[in-house]
C-alpha cells in the first residue's frame, strides 16, 4: 500500500458531517469558494434558447399531426427526419453538458447540478409548445384546434417549472458557497487530528452510480476518543475499508472530515458489492 496520491475530490471518497446523497460538496485541497458567473447564466440562457429549437424540431415526432399543420407531404419528411434526429443529437449533448458543468463548477454537488439541468429542459419545452401553439393557431382542423389549449397550459406549467428550478439553482448555490466557506475556515483555524474510519455498511442508495453511505469515524479529542457518524459518497471502486486513516477538523460544533493524503490507500477490492443493482444511476 502507498500514501495517496489520487484525487479524492474527484473520485471519492468524500465526506460530510453537514450534508448528505446529492447536497454532499467536495472541496479540493487548492479551492476558493465557488460563485455563479456570467457564464453560467449565458449557459443557461443560450441553452434554453437553444433546447427549445432543438424540441421544436423533435415536438412532431411525438405528436404527428403536427406535422400536418404546414401541410408537409412525404416529401418534406425527407429532410425533416435528419433534422429532427440532428436536433435529438445535440439534446442529447446539451442537457448532460450543462449537468457537468455545474456540477464540476459547485463542488461536484449533484443537486446543484440537476437543478441547472432542469432549469433548462424546462424552459425549452415551454419554447417549443409555445411555438408550436402559435403555429396551430391558425389552423382549421378540429383536432389540431383542441390541442392549442393544451400546449397553452404546456407552455405555462413548464414555464413555473423552470422559473421554479432557477429558484432551487440559486439557493442551491447559496448553500454550496456556505458549505465550503464553512470548510475552507476550518480547515484554516480549527483543531485537526487523525482518525480512522470505524465502520462500513453496505450502501442502500446510489446517485448516479455513486454508492452513499452513512459510516462511522472516531478519533481523539485529547485523551478522550470520539465517535461521530459522517456521510460519504465515493465510486464503487473507492470505498474505503475500516482502519483507513482520514483528517478530522473541528471546533467546538462544528467538525469536518476528509480523507489523510499521508494514510495508506485501503479500498475494499469487491467492487460488485458497491455497484448500483440496476447497474446504472441507482437510485
Amino acid at each position: 500500500m502507498t500514501a495517496q496520491t489520487h484525487e479524492w475530490w474527484q473520485d471519492g471518497p468524500v465526506f460530510s458531517t453537514a450534508r448528505r446523497g446529492s447536497r454532499i460538496v467536495a472541496v479540493a485541497p487548492d479551492a476558493e469558494i465557488p460563485r455563479l458567473r456570467w457564464t453560467h447564466v449565458l449557459v443557461l440562457l443560450l441553452g434554453s434558447v437553444l433546447c427549445g429549437i432543438c424540441l421544436t424540431v423533435v415536438l412532431p415526432g411525438t405528436l404527428p399531426p403536427l406535422l400536418a399543420v404546414p401541410g408537409w407531404s412525404a416529401w418534406n419528411l425527407i429532410w425533416w427526419i435528419p433534422l429532427a434526429l440532428g436536433a435529438a443529437w445535440v439534446l442529447i449533448l446539451l442537457v448532460p453538458s450543462t449537468y457537468s458543468l455545474f456540477e464540476d463548477d459547485f463542488g461536484r454537488s449533484a443537486s446543484v447540478g440537476m437543478r441547472a439541468a432542469t432549469a433548462l429542459v424546462s424552459a425549452g419545452i415551454s419554447i417549443a409548445l409555445l411555438v408550436w401553439s402559435w403555429i396551430i393557431s391558425g389552423s382549421d382542423d378540429l383536432f389540431i384546434a383542441a390541442l392549442a389549449p393544451l400546449l397553452h397550459w404546456g407552455t405555462a406549467g413548464a414555464g413555473a417549472v423552470a422559473a421554479c428550478s432557477a429558484l432551487l439553482l440559486l439557493l442551491g448555490v447559496h448553500g454550496v458557497r456556505r458549505e465550503v466557506a464553512r470548510i475552507l475556515s476550518l480547515r484554516e483555524d480549527a483543531r485537526r487530528v487523525a482518525g480512522e474510519i470505524v465502520t462500513v455498511p453496505d450502501p442502500t442508495l446510489w446517485i448516479l452510480a455513486r454508492p452513499q453511505f452513512r459510516i462511522g469515524v472516531r478519533f481523539y479529542d485529547g485523551a478522550s476518543p470520539r465517535t461521530i457518524d459522517v456521510w460519504m459518497s465515493t465510486t464503487p471502486a473507492r470505498v474505503p475499508r475500516p482502519g483507513s486513516g482520514i483528517l478530522v477538523y473541528f471546533r467546538g460544533s462544528r467538525t469536518h472530515v476528509e480523507m489523510d493524503p499521508a494514510s495508506p490507500e485501503m479500498f475494499d477490492s469487491d467492487v460488485s458489492r458497491y455497484t448500483a443493482p440496476s447497474g446504472g444511476g441507482g437510485s
